[in-house]
């Protein structure tokens, strides 16, 4: 009986995570920028943690009323119901017709029962607010290791915005968030982040890269009015970024550059050892990486995988990183790693056996750790990509403003390396790698090329206006010389007189005939400059 094909189908938890580059347009300094985009309402702050709790607070108080009024021995028993929120104090009251800002589902409660001699404490939890300032709380954390790791230049330069997250129903029912962070350097550059959790995910739509078919919607839960009812994933960047621009009024433009960092982190046929890796397993790690590859019965592309393999991979310690020519990073773990993480969660919780919610907040935490070891070097280069770019679309937009075209794109750079100023050595290392596995990303000869072919057309252009502005200035010098040169004229036809005996001709007096030669003279400067086509 034949052996099956070995084949990557199930994911039974992974995450994918985007990284779209942008520039602010604005002449507002970096803290004033950041104040405004964390105040805006697209910014996940307090005042969308408050709409969960009022919703939360009001609902509890109008059910507990309404418990009161249905119940007829409620009179007999001698209870009295308050909610209040436990970390601010407030109190909420039964409102009449109320209509939540924010939609709250039953199966996103939990309740704690706390008793006392006199009293009993129902603690009604929000499980999706804990999950929202869990991702706070860990974006803090991440921000705490990136300054470890990559140093104070690195941290000090930029600043983290968590966005309004969506909720996003996958292909498989299962329900979950869909993070975007706003990275804002001091620049004013900058990166728009989105992560998306895969749990239990058929991993069809990352071999045929048609990444809408991970989600079957994504839920208004915010009951925003801009929203559109069948907005798929693809469409979360540019609903994100209009945002900005019209509730900020900030311009951004947007290259078309992103990045996207796939993290397996469990997923059938793992690998032992990720030093041991088999053809059939390279072979699978390919199909995904370069995808959408063709499928065929009669096809191998074993060949295909093991080159790109070892061109392209670079990792160590359980950890092995693909790296896409064009731009993309596929992440993933061997089976050791994950039993590893798995303990030490274990002893760390002090949890014998992990259920559900358990595993996939650990798998959470070490997808968050694998993908900030790569994160500085996803930036970096994306930074140093946008940057080329960004200079070729402001020659062709600012031909007459060139000085500060090329200040902004040396500053950049001076930026750029500015970043990487105390980070490790191994950090450095890491980034040349990964930079010299994308060069169909980074496209550096065509880069060049671009860059050698505009500067010479704006030479060109240069040297046609010099040369139209120092023909202007001779003929202008000319014109000059004939408006005041009237005088010259007449003393000239003057002698003229004087030598041919030029009295008696009718009409023809010398002030007629100066006047005459002058407007001539005048018209034929005219006449060759406009047919000349100096300006």
């Amino acid at each position: 009986m034949a052996k099956s094909k070995l084949q990557i189908s199930h994911l039974n938890y992974g995450e994918l995570h985007f990284y779209y580059p942008i520039k602010f347009d604005t002449k507002l300094s970096f803290t004033t920028l950041c104040d405004t985009l964390y105040k805006s309402n697209i910014s996940f702050n307090e005042e969308y943690q408050e709409k969960i709790m009022n919703s939360l607070g009001t609902s509890l108080a109008n059910a507990t009323t309404d418990f009161q009024k249905n119940d007829a021995n409620a009179e007999d028993i001698p209870l009295t119901f308050k909610v209040r929120d436990t970390q601010t104090q407030k109190m909420y009251h039964p409102v009449a017709d109320y209509e939540s800002d924010y939609e709250i589902g039953a199966d996103n409660i939990r309740f704690e029962f706390i008793s006392s001699d006199s009293s009993i404490f129902l603690n009604v939890v929000s499980t999706e607010l804990e999950a929202l300032q869990q991702r706070l709380s860990r974006m803090e954390k991440e921000f705490e290791l990136s300054s470890k790791i990559y140093g104070d230049s690195f941290t000090s330069n930029q600043k983290r915005i968590l966005l309004l997250p969506f909720k996003a129903q996958l292909a498989n029912g299962e329900i979950v968030w869909i993070h975007a962070i706003l990275i804002i350097f001091s620049n004013k550059m900058g990166i728009l982040k989105l992560e998306l959790p895969l749990i239990d995910t058929d991993i069809y739509p990352l071999k045929c890269y048609d990444l809408d078919l991970l989600v079957n919607s994504i839920d208004n839960c915010w009951k925003l009015k801009n929203i559109d009812l069948d907005m798929k994933l693809s469409d979360l960047p540019s609903y994100y970024l209009k945002s900005i621009v019209t509730n900020n009024k900030v311009n951004i433009i947007k290259y078309n550059n992103e990045i996207k960092n796939l993290l397996l982190i469990d997923f059938n046929e793992m690998p032992n050892q990720i030093n041991n890796i088999s053809s059939e397993l390279q072979e699978e790690l390919f199909r995904i990486i370069s995808a959408p590859v063709p499928e065929h019965s009669y096809t191998s592309y074993s060949s295909d995988a093991r080159e790109h393999m070892k061109k392209y991979s670079w990792g160590q310690h359980g950890i092995k990183y693909i790296m896409k020519t064009n731009g993309g990073v596929l992440s993933l773990i061997d089976r050791s790693l994950l039993n590893y993480y798995i303990n030490e969660f274990k002893k760390s919780t002090n949890t014998p056996v992990l259920d559900n919610n358990d595993y996939t907040y650990m798998c959470n935490l070490l997808a968050n750790d694998i993908n900030t070891n790569i994160e500085f070097a996803i930036l970096i280069t994306m930074l140093k990509r946008t940057n080329e770019c960004n200079n070729i679309f402001d020659k062709s937009k600012n031909k007459f403003d060139l000085f500060n075209v090329k200040k902004e794109y040396f500053e950049n750079i001076l930026f750029i390396n500015e970043l990487q100023n105390t980070c490790y050595g191994t950090v450095l290392e890491q980034t040349s790698e990964i930079e010299r596995m994308m060069p169909l990303y980074l496209k550096t000869d065509i880069t060049r090329s671009n860059q050698i072919a505009l500067d010479n057309i704006l030479k060109d252009k240069e040297q046609q206006r010099s040369e139209h502005f120092l023909n202007f200035i001779s003929v202008g010098s000319l014109v000059l010389s004939l408006i005041f040169g009237l005088p010259s004229i007449y003393e000239a036809l003057q002698i003229l007189q004087k030598t041919f005996n030029i009295y008696n001709v009718p009409y023809l007096t010398l002030e007629n005939s100066s006047v005459g030669l002058w407007f001539l003279l005048n018209l034929f400067i005219v006449i060759k400059l406009l047919s000349k086509r100096y300006f």
